[in-house]
């Protein structure tokens, strides 16, 4: 009773341990698809300044 009860407790941390490497995995590719992303994209050119400078005016 008690081996088969270990047996079956085992069996389910071994899947939930296969389950969190899948997780973490993907989570890892996602995010460093989203890093590769954000260094692609050019970043935005500041727009001019509407105001005279003090030593200008």
């Amino acid at each position: 009773m008690l081996e088969q009860e270990q047996s079956e407790l085992e069996a389910r941390v071994a899947g939930l341990r296969d389950f969190e490497q899948r997780y973490r995995t993907g989570l890892k590719d996602y995010i460093q698809d989203q890093l590769r992303d954000l260094d692609a994209t050019p970043s935005p050119e500041p727009e001019p300044s509407a105001e005279v400078p003090a030593d200008r005016a």
